[in-house]
């Protein structure tokens, strides 16, 4: 019995340490609220430390290296030494399953937090370019969000590229049939020669549709009394290029029915006929076809844009610049995933091992005394637990009456601290480490 107390003294030391709620080495912790609910920040402490505890402040980790640790830390000595005399017997090495399991855990995180560290080294240009892109995007959603309430947060017109040029070349294709008679019938014409005037006819055509309808469509943006100068030179350049185009449209098509009708009426004389033909109506009716292509195409450039250019364009900029930026990030992030999946894989591997080891030493006479004891030891710690998430909680209601930020370590780099509200604290959970 004797020998057993004396293998068990530095556990027997830590169980007889008392953080009751009138303790005094409660109190000497609580204490220490006080002060540091007015500091300016509070700094917790690293959860993948392998010797300090998860999430504590210094004030706690302070008390805890100071009045718990060394006591600790002795019994916890005790303990791993306990589990690793269990192996002797079939000489292998005992397993401490608690604490090798939280230090494949740390590591998994350490592991994890090197791959991010490496990344940012070696992508370094990738990573600039997002940041730049991302500020970018900020520019971006300030001036579409302006425009958008000027025009009473509605969603833009963007407009859908492709079916535009389709609906154009049908326009073009009517342009063709209607045309290729008439320049067919030239004398000095061919098929092919026809066809190509006909196709340059329907371009010009499609064209000036385009231009006249969306100044139509955006006549407030170009001519409005607060635009700008170079505004209204825009559309009048765009109303000037459709005007001309038109012209060039309909001056092309008379030519060829004027000169078709007089070939027709000098034949229709020498062989001695009566001419009953039109002349107005022979002109007029193509003319008048192709300005109702014309207007047909005005319609389809109307209804395709948005009133305001600004608009879908900010939209589709802005559209462009979040595309890259997950471009980027998607090819980050699968190289960062392939990593992070190779470390967690030997993680699982790591951790099997350990299992199985665990499942042997169960065998071990000794085996129940081990589990026995870091029985008592883990009470004990969730009594040291239960000292610090006091101190914690007293801590959060002094410090919320100031403006104390929390400082919370990035899992991703230990460098770098989030700046939380105090409140945010209970949502990190305190851990003692085994290691």
């Amino acid at each position: 019995m004797s020998s057993n107390t004396g293998k068990h003294a530095s556990l027997s030391a830590y169980e007889t340490m008392d953080f009751s709620e009138n303790s005094d080495l409660r109190k000497q912790l609580l204490a220490r609220v006080q002060d540091e609910a007015g500091s300016a920040e509070i700094r917790l402490s690293d959860p993948l430390s392998y010797d300090s505890p998860s999430y504590l402040t210094q004030e706690m980790l302070s008390w805890y290296r100071t009045s718990v640790n060394p006591v600790r830390q002795a019994a916890l000595t005790d303990i791993a030494e306990e589990f690793q005399a269990l192996g002797k017997s079939n000489q292998t090495d005992g397993i401490f399953i608690e604490r090798e399991r939280q230090r494949l855990s740390i590591s998994l995180g350490r592991k994890k937090r090197d791959i991010y560290r490496e990344q940012r080294e070696q992508k370094k240009l990738a990573l600039d370019k997002i940041q730049s892109l991302k500020k970018e995007e900020d520019r971006l959603t300030n001036e579409y969000n302006t425009i958008r309430a000027r025009e009473g947060n509605r969603e833009p017109k963007v407009t859908n590229t492709p079916l535009y040029v389709f609906l154009l070349l049908i326009v073009g294709v009517v342009e063709v049939l209607i045309n290729f008679d008439s320049f067919n019938t030239l004398s000095w014409s061919t098929p092919f020669l026809a066809l190509g005037l006909s196709v340059v006819v329907a371009i010009a055509l499609a064209l000036a549709s385009h231009w006249h309808g969306t100044v139509l469509r955006q006549w407030n943006y170009y001519f409005g009394k607060r635009e700008r100068d170079e505004n209204r030179w825009a559309a009048w350049r765009m109303l000037a290029l459709g005007s001309l185009a038109l012209s060039v449209v309909l001056a092309s098509v008379a030519y060829a029915r004027v000169s078709f009708l007089a070939d027709y009426i000098l034949l229709n004389q020498q062989l001695g006929g009566t001419d009953r033909t039109s002349s107005f109506m022979m002109i007029a009716g193509t003319l008048l076809g192709n300005v109702l292509v014309w207007i047909v195409g005005i319609f389809i450039a109307w209804l395709m844009h948005d009133r305001n250019p600004e608009f879908p364009e900010k939209r589709k900029a802005l559209n462009k610049v979040a595309a890259q930026i997950s471009d980027l990030s998607n090819n980050l992030e699968r190289e960062r995933r392939r990593e992070l999946q190779r470390a967690e894989a030997e993680f699982a591997d790591e951790l099997e091992k350990l299992e199985n080891a665990e499942r042997a030493q169960k065998a071990a006479s000794s085996y129940g005394a081990a589990r026995a004891a870091f029985q008592k030891f883990s009470v004990q710690d969730g009594r040291v637990l239960a000292a610090l998430a006091a101190y914690r909680a007293a801590l959060i209601r002094k410090a919320s009456k100031t403006e104390t930020k929390l400082l919370v370590p990035h899992m991703d780099d230990e460098t770098v601290f989030r700046s939380c509200d105090v409140s945010e604290y209970e949502r990190h959970d305190i851990e003692l480490k085994l290691c």
